[in-house]
């Protein structure tokens, strides 16, 4: 492994970790908002959440996919 790909799946794994960090504030974050809207937090809330981590997971895996290094023909 060279070094550029050593730093790129670095910073692939901090992104992961800042990531699961983030799924608590977004959670949070959707709880503050349906109390503020006057509403409780519902499934409805807790699918949206999960959509996001999804479409976030399908990111992070496409970018670990595009920084493995390919063998040359």
């Amino acid at each position: 492994m060279n070094p550029l790909d050593l730093i790129t799946a670095v910073n692939l794994l901090l992104g992961l970790a800042a990531n699961a960090g983030i799924a608590w504030t977004r959670l949070r974050a959707a709880i503050d908002k349906a109390h503020a809207e006057g509403r409780k937090f519902d499934l409805t809330d807790l699918h949206a959440i999960a959509d996001q981590t999804q479409a976030d997971l399908d990111a992070l895996r496409a970018a670990i996919d595009a920084a493995k290094v390919k063998p040359t023909p």
